[in-house]
């Protein structure tokens, strides 16, 4: 994560990376083994016959899954 923000262009500060590289080490540690969509907005939810709707083009990220229903809304 470092590495790549001192290539960005528009360089982050040592403090926000800093503070980015410590909240993923707290939280990183606690976090479920669950398979979730990772990209769920309403682009990417269909009508569908075998139900009312189909979510597609998944990025499949591992994480909570109340992360999806954030990005919906």
């Amino acid at each position: 994560m470092r590495k790549g923000a001192a290539e960005l262009t528009h360089a982050l500060s040592l403090y926000v990376v800093d503070a980015a590289v410590a909240i993923i080490r707290e939280l990183g540690r606690t976090q479920p083994d669950t398979l979730i969509h990772g990209d769920l907005h309403g682009r990417n939810t269909l009508r569908a016959d075998r139900g009312p709707r189909l979510a597609v083009d998944p990025e499949g990220y591992s994480g909570d899954p109340a992360y999806g229903g954030g990005t919906l809304l």
